[in-house]
């Protein structure tokens, strides 16, 4: 990297660790209406999150056999505690941890591990694009917006599993393109450790991270046919450990394997939209029909360029890949599926959820530093040598691009929960 882009990357990360610290001091946990919701923010995990904490940091691990315990705030409510044993709990237990060795329950305090965690974060998405996408000046722009949108700065000091789980899938992505490059037992044993640690922070990047290590081997392999390899066999019967061990601490929870599988089934069917009994069903058939839409429309909330922009950003990347680079492509449509896999898996989840919508970022960055690039090139053309008709539609798209970086980034970021945060 040049000694210009080096103080870009300098100012930027000030920049971002400047705002991420107003929200840390100034955003409270509860305010899950604006400055924490599930665009925002995740109060309401926080929230949760913060209570385990406190009961770890009063009991230890071993009383809840390494179960969050919601709803507990000092040891008069410890009857009124509450397991919580659908989703993994190893972020409950990484905070715990931090909250035991630092002698503290301070949220904000405690915010200042996954703010850690984000710093290096910040570095490795830079590193990770310059390494993978080749295109420097396209890697370093995608780095640049991504690291700057509410994609990182909104995320990065939340207690629960967004600031742990998005570094682990940039990190096991990066392995598995080292892995495409040069076939290693290494980096297998790597990816198969950390395929057990992500299984055990959430269930969405292990779903993710399934579909890329499968779509990587298909590119790796340049087979279909040989879809079971040491890659696919070793990265699977990790995954499924990893579930397992989740499985079995809540089998010590409750004291009983029938108990525990009930308890999975019950989380299964409420996520998966199907019907826990004749009053609780989920999606229609018509919010089938519009889950392209919400899929595009929640990318706008987290990334500079909205979806639908994306759209037609990625028919100019395409156009450059199929000249330089026709593999590029074959990883665009790897991480388009691994993308939308947490919502036809569990699509109820994942409806009610938008911060499901920033599984998209490695696809983004992947998409828009080239795209944009590509796009400057031919607006610049077209306007000197195009139409008038032409140079229109280039301005209503440059005027849609804007006012939506305008109302979805700069005002909720920088200003709703930012700069107005101070006075």
């Amino acid at each position: 990297m040049n000694p210009t882009k080096n103080k870009i990357q300098i100012f930027l990360f000030f920049l971002c660790f400047f705002f991420i610290g107003i929200r840390t001091y100034y955003v409270p946990i509860d305010d899950t209406g604006s400055g924490r919701s599930s665009i925002d923010g995740d109060g309401y995990s926080d929230i949760n999150t913060l209570s385990a904490v406190r009961y770890f940091h009063d009991y230890g691990f071993l009383d809840s056999h390494f179960r969050p315990m919601h709803t507990y705030t000092t040891p008069d409510t410890k009857a009124q505690a509450q397991a919580y044993t659908h989703y993994p709990s190893m972020p409950d237990i990484l905070v715990g941890a931090w909250s035991i060795a630092i002698d503290s329950t301070n949220e904000k305090v405690l915010r200042l591990f996954p703010i850690i965690i984000s710093m290096g974060f910040f570095f490795l998405i830079f590193f990770f694009m310059q390494k993978w996408l080749g295109d420097s000046d396209a890697a370093f722009l995608s780095s640049c917006l991504i690291v700057t949108s509410n994609y990182f700065i909104c995320w990065s000091d939340t207690l629960h599993k967004h600031s742990f789980e998005e570094v682990l899938k940039w990190g096991f992505v990066y392995l598995l393109f080292l892995y495409s490059q040069k076939k290693s037992w290494w980096l297998v044993s790597v990816m198969s450790f950390l395929a057990i640690v992500i299984m055990n922070i959430s269930f969405e990047p292990a779903v993710f991270l399934s579909v890329a290590t499968v779509g990587f081997s298909i590119m790796t392999e340049k087979s279909y046919f040989k879809l079971f390899n040491r890659l696919t066999i070793c990265i699977g019967i990790c995954f499924v450990f990893g579930f397992a061990l989740h499985v079995y601490m809540n089998v010590l929870y409750f004291e009983s394997w029938p108990t525990a599988i009930e308890d999975l089934k019950a989380a299964f069917l409420y996520r998966t939209n199907q019907c826990l009994d004749a009053t609780q069903c989920g999606l229609k058939f018509k919010d089938y029909l519009q889950y392209p839409i919400v899929i595009l429309n929640r990318i706008e909330r987290f990334f500079w360029i909205p979806g639908w922009a994306l759209l037609v950003l990625s028919w100019f990347a395409f156009r450059k890949w199929r000249k330089d680079s026709p593999r590029n492509i074959s990883v665009f449509w790897v991480l388009f599926a691994s993308s939308i896999s947490w919502y036809l898996i569990m699509n109820q989840h994942a409806w009610a959820h938008a911060f499901v919508g920033k599984q998209s970022g490695l696809l983004w960055a992947w998409v828009a530093g080239v795209g944009l690039l590509e796009y400057r090139l031919q607006l610049l053309k077209d306007w000197r040598t195009g139409s008038l008709k032409l140079r229109g539609l280039h301005g209503f798209f440059v005027t849609y691009v804007v006012v939506m970086a305008i109302t979805q980034q700069v005002k909720p970021v920088y200003w709703i929960d930012g700069l107005t945060r101070l006075f």
